[in-house]
């Protein structure tokens, strides 16, 4: 057998070279047909980036939703930051309040448990003393009686 030998034919390329004849300076109207081939390869250029606009278009769209969903965070979370500080201050003042009394309690505890002390805490609370002072007691006198309503 004959080994077949295949051979590849290529279609001759036609070429037509576009003389300008000096004769026409000005432009030749162009075909509807050849508008609408113009049209169509503009639509194929403009057409690849078709999907490149829709893209952009949703990352936009995209970004612009994270970012109003990020100012609307932010501003509640300054609202609540607010209204912790504002409690923060009245507890650190009722702090202050609880720790005076605190300190007051404190030392009146240290008093009423103070040996050196305990005679003194006794006159202040039952009014007794000592055999050898005196009780002085203040009477109003009648003018003062008459002046006061």
């Amino acid at each position: 057998m004959k080994p077949m030998v295949q051979t590849e034919t290529i279609p001759p390329t036609i070429t037509s070279p576009q003389t300008v004849s000096p004769e026409s300076s000005s432009p030749k109207p162009v075909s509807p047909s050849r508008r609408k081939s113009r049209r169509r390869k503009a639509n194929r250029r403009f057409g690849n980036y078709r999907g490149l606009t829709v893209e952009l278009t949703a990352k936009l769209l995209i970004n612009g939703l994270i970012a109003t969903a990020a100012i609307t965070a932010s501003q509640q979370l300054i609202a609540y930051y607010q209204t912790q500080q504002s409690r923060l201050a009245e507890l650190e003042q009722e702090v202050e309040k609880t720790q005076a009394r605190v300190n007051r309690l404190n030392e009146e505890f240290a008093r009423n448990f103070d040996p050196y002390q305990h005679d003194i805490w006794i006159k202040e609370k039952t009014n007794q003393i000592e055999p050898h002072q005196r009780r002085i007691v203040w009477l109003e006198s009648d003018t003062d009686r008459q002046e006061s309503p």
